[in-house]
This record gives structure tokens, C-alpha cells and sequence, in this order.
């Protein structure tokens, strides 16, 4: 079955992931400028969090489109080859 997305959900899901993507480049911009080890630590936390943001805009776009999301092929590791099993972006086949 071939799963799509409506062309609003879509753009709040690329409107959502734009904004991250800003936010990490400040983060780097922050972490290539720290003065001390506890600024750069800050900055990394702040991309860690925003990376694990970033995991749940993507799930959201995932169950939109009647998957279970990644909750149902993660084991209490995530593997390498579990992206292999993940249903393919709908962007990329364009």
C-alpha cells in the first residue's frame, strides 16, 4: 500500500524540521565560539535535545501516514539496520 501525506501535514512537518535545523546551527555556532568546556557542554546537551525533537516531529509525520511510528521497530537498542525497515519518505521518491 502506498502511504501519503496531505500537502498541509507536509508543511508543518517541513516548517517544524526547518526550524530545528536553525536552532542546531546556532548550537554550532555556539559550541565553535564556547569560551569555557561548559559552554561547548551546554551546546552539545542543547543539540541533543534538539536532535530527540527532531525524532518525534519525524514520528508524528510517520503515524500521520497510518504507521505505528518508531516505537514498534525499536528494541531497547536502536540497531543500524532498523532504518532498513522504516517506510520510505514520501519527499524522497519525488
Amino acid at each position: 500500500m502506498n502511504k501519503t501525506i496531505s500537502e498541509n501535514v507536509a508543511s508543518q512537518i517541513c516548517s517544524k524540521l526547518n526550524a530545528v535545523a536553525l536552532m542546531l546551527r546556532s548550537m554550532q555556532t555556539l559550541s565553535r565560539n564556547a569560551e569555557n568546556e561548559s559552554e561547548y557542554e551546554a551546546a552539545a546537551i542543547a543539540v541533543a535535545g534538539l536532535c530527540e525533537r527532531s525524532h518525534f516531529i519525524i514520528d508524528a509525520c510517520v503515524r500521520k501516514m497510518g504507521d505505528p511510528g518508531f516505537g514498534a521497530y525499536m528494541d531497547d537498542e536502536w540497531g543500524d539496520d532498523t532504518a532498513s525497515t522504516l517506510p520510505a519518505c514520501p519527499a524522497a521518491s519525488q
